[in-house]
């Protein structure tokens, strides 16, 4: 996770209604009017501030360069990944079909071509399973694999559609340069690496939405795709968005292991 900006921090208490108040008695000494030195503090008491999710200026800072990027799964857009590599060409994958007018606003400001299917570790035809509330239809969560029945409760009803499924190697073939990969499956992500061995050759990162709980049928273990990224070449590098012990899943940023991140 990256360490938070002092002053973005207090800008964001700021708007949630929250102010810092100096104790000191002298204001421009005081910790309300400079944030680094109470990161300081905290930081030798134990606590750190910390950044997580995806966040632009911390996508830029890691000094990737991708010529293409790759989101997978992206119902109304990635706004965090195009301003960052707002220079870098856009290949937008999703399943579901609504997704290509959502994703339309983004058409003044980045290249992208979009493609509505499913990215696998096999091409096909795959059921996609499309989950709705009472309120609304829930296009972000759906997916190739059933949910489990602790999940399957909270939806009203689940509209199966018939979709292609294609390999991220096949929409790679021919693309030059650098990829950065962005994966938002709904439990499909595993089966998305298992398809891209060619596509990961040219890969400087990968962003996955990754699951640590079930939550699909026949879902992954964390584990699994740890293990499959080790094969390709990539260890983890940072966790966008960390492990708790209520989510169901994690943000975590995959790098080449020869990219020199990793050296000691």
């Amino acid at each position: 996770m990256a360490r938070a900006n002092p002053f973005e921090f207090v800008r964001s208490l700021n708007k949630a209604g929250v102010g810092l108040t100096s104790t000191s008695g002298v204001e421009d000494g005081g910790l309300a009017t400079r944030p680094k030195r109470l990161f300081r503090k905290l930081e030798r008491q134990g606590f750190r501030v910390e950044q997580t999710g995806l966040h632009a200026d911390a996508l830029k800072a890691y000094g990737f360069r991708p010529d293409v990027v790759f989101d997978i799964g992206v119902d109304f857009g990635t706004p965090e990944l195009y301003t960052a590599f707002s220079d870098s060409k856009f290949i937008l994958v999703d399943p579901v079909a609504e997704s290509e007018a959502k994703v339309a606003a983004w058409a003044s400001q980045i290249d992208y071509d979009f493609h509505c299917c499913a990215v696998g570790a096999k091409a096909g035809d795959i059921t996609l399973n499309v989950p709705s509330t009472e309120a609304k239809v829930r296009h972000s969560r759906a997916s190739v694999h059933e949910f489990e029945d602790g999940y399957n409760d909270i939806f009203a009803s689940v509209e199966k559609r018939r979709v292609p499924m294609v390999r991220l190697d096949s929409l790679s073939k021919g693309l030059d340069g650098a990829f950065g990969i962005k994966i938002d499956a709904e439990g499909a992500e595993l089966d998305v690496i298992k398809g891209a061995t060619k596509t990961l050759k040219q890969t400087e990162f990968v962003i996955a939405e990754a699951s640590v709980k079930a939550r699909y049928k026949g879902g992954y273990r964390f584990s699994d795709l740890v293990a499959a990224m080790a094969r390709n070449g990539f260890e983890i590098l940072e966790f966008l968005r960390p492990i708790r012990p209520e989510a169901a899943d994690c943000d975590v940023i995959f790098a080449r292991l020869d990219s020199g991140r990793f050296d000691l």
